[in-house]
């Protein structure tokens, strides 16, 4: 069994699948064994990224005394009680006290807060384990396990793909790749697997599987995942000091000096001068002591705990109140696209066909909007290149909408976030997955894969007297295998020209930054649709589908707010 280090080194996308299974000293089909299962978690450990510890109460409060200026107020309220000047001395021990309660509360409120959302729910792992497929925690996972993976399912370890028909994964969370990504389990080159983005035959730790079914061996976990050496290198950063900070520090250290400096002076002087020697020692004290602004530290904290109460009422959270001067001093903001200047959502915007450009309306998953030509809503009638693009699209679809559990919650999907779309556009049209699927039962299909780049599904009327072909992919490729054109009249024969205007339109599109799908289908009236394959001549273009990951509503303002401010907002984003 190789050893922790050797696995996350090692180039799993370079070795074949039972190679790999091998080397992990596993079964591909029948998984390993209950004491295999047993050792290895001795050896590795749990399947969780190591996280700070929470601050202890007692750490979080002596925190607060190390800072320059309170050490300098420790320090002449200690003097204060030497020299007989117990008031003073409480008066600064008073003030150092309600600092360091100020900080504590706010710092110590923040530690619990993220204490909470650390404890949120482990997903579950299916696995394989001797022979037998079975549910387990996924902190329990360790190498050599043989994992299965369904649409929905959140990617627990690092995993060397073995099988994995028409599998796609959204890998946002680590790559900041918006659209899902295809799978295989052949082998790949090793230069051609060198970033994390390309190894095709793997997943990863934190990603998610929107498509498709697979099975895998787990070649890596816990910090030893893609995700954990992410993980590792931001908790080996260490935080350097804020310029407010910084700057408190420098001001401590001179004060201290002027203090000391003044002191000797007056000290000096007066004894040259031959006034008594102890007289002149609380002189010069007390002149140290004045010196000392006691109140700073206790209006700088209050300062930065009111800015701390505003941050939170818009949803930020302040661990450490000096992180609120740092914002104060920000020039360039680095953010990531997907989910944070984008929905993280596909959305349907626009739609053509029969030569016409229709406006999408609605936001989100939510299936409600309109369908506009300009200022006018578009019906959508039966029969129409329009309706049969609708059907098509909730057709030919594997895609769930989930409703929200509770009042003013978010629709969310179940499966590709581009089905996602198309579903969710059908159902604004009042072509509703549930209602389309009764009427046309799916009998067949051909599944979406890399070399095809389109899905097909067959369906029969429950009458069985009338069959249906839909299918839908990348534009380009859709439009080379249709030979007819769905318009308002009679469909029309797809020539070279009429396909070099269909391409062109797509293009308009995709310099619109949209990603462009064609969806197509046709009808066949005898029902008879035995051989799916045959079911795909003379298919008929219903339209194009213009959607693309929308910016969020508040993101314009928010870089139009940064750059006001002086601020250079950077966007950073995986795509490619």
């Amino acid at each position: 069994m190789t050893t922790s280090a050797s696995q996350s080194a090692r180039s799993w996308w370079a070795i074949g699948a039972d190679d790999a299974a091998n080397l992990l000293e596993t079964d591909a089909a029948l998984g390993l064994t209950a004491a295999q299962v047993t050792h290895r978690q001795e050896e590795f450990g749990p399947n969780e990224l190591i996280e700070e510890p929470v601050q202890p109460m007692w750490r979080i409060f002596l925190s607060q005394f190390a800072n320059t200026m309170i050490v300098v107020l420790l320090v002449a309220a200690a003097v204060m009680v030497a020299i007989g000047e117990p008031t003073d001395a409480i008066v600064i021990g008073a003030i150092v006290v309600l600092n360091a309660a100020i900080g504590f509360v706010q710092e110590y409120r923040a530690e619990q807060a993220m204490a909470a959302l650390r404890t949120m729910a482990a997903p579950n792992a299916r696995v394989v384990r001797d022979g037998n497929e079975t549910t387990v925690a996924a902190v329990d996972l360790v190498p050599g396990d043989v994992v299965v993976l369904d649409a929905g399912d959140i990617v627990a370890a690092d995993i060397r793909l073995i099988e994995c028909p028409n599998l796609r994964v959204n890998e946002a969370p680590l790559t900041g790749e918006s659209v899902p990504v295809d799978k295989t389990a052949e082998v790949m080159d090793e230069d051609a697997g060198e970033l994390t983005g390309d190894r095709n035959n793997m997943v990863f730790k934190g990603t998610s599987v929107v498509y498709g079914r697979a099975r895998g061996v787990v070649v890596a976990t816990a910090m030893d995942t893609e995700l954990g050496e992410i993980a590792g290198l931001l908790q080996a950063h260490q935080a350097p000091n804020t310029p407010l900070q910084k700057r408190l520090a420098v001001l401590g250290r001179w004060l201290a000096a002027a203090a000391i400096v003044i002191a000797i002076v007056v000290f000096a002087v007066g004894v040259a001068r031959g006034e008594e020697v102890e007289t002149m020692f609380l002189t010069a004290v007390s002149l140290a002591v004045a010196a000392i602004p006691e109140a700073l530290p206790a209006v700088v904290t209050i300062g930065l705990a009111l800015g701390a109460q505003r941050m939170i009422r818009h949803n930020a959270l302040i661990r450490k109140l000096p992180a609120v001067e740092t914002l104060g001093s920000v020039t360039v903001i680095c953010t990531d696209k997907t989910g944070t200047l984008t929905e993280g959502q596909m959305l349907a915007q626009g739609v053509w066909t029969s030569g016409v450009e229709v406006e999408v309306t609605g936001s989100g998953y939510e299936p409600t909007g309109e369908l506009r030509q300009g200022d006018h809503a578009v019906e959508v009638e039966g029969g129409s290149s329009l309706a049969k693009l609708m059907r098509a699209a909730a057709l030919c679809n594997d895609a769930v909408l989930v409703p929200p559990l509770e009042s003013g919650g978010e629709w969310a999907i179940v499966g590709d976030p581009t089905e996602g779309a198309l579903l969710t556009l059908a159902g604004k049209a009042g072509f509703g997955r549930e209602r389309v699927n009764r009427q046309f039962p799916r009998t067949a299909e051909v599944p979406f894969d890399s070399e095809r780049k389109r899905m097909v599904t067959v369906h029969r009327s429950r009458d069985g007297e009338t069959g249906l072909v839909a299918t839908k992919g990348a534009a380009e490729v859709m439009v080379d295998a249709v030979s007819w054109v769905a318009t308002s009249g009679d469909d029309l024969a797809v020539t070279e020209e009429l396909r070099s205007e269909l391409l062109e339109q797509a293009a308009e599109f995709a310099a619109d930054g949209f990603r462009v799908l064609g969806v197509a289908g046709r009808e066949v009236p005898d029902g008879d649709l035995a051989h799916v394959l045959e079911a795909e001549d003379e298919l008929v273009l219903y339209g194009l589908v213009a959607m693309a990951d929308p910016a969020r509503p508040e993101s314009r303002p928010a870089v139009e707010a940064c750059r006001t401010a002086g601020i250079t907002p950077v966007m950073i984003t995986g795509d490619h």
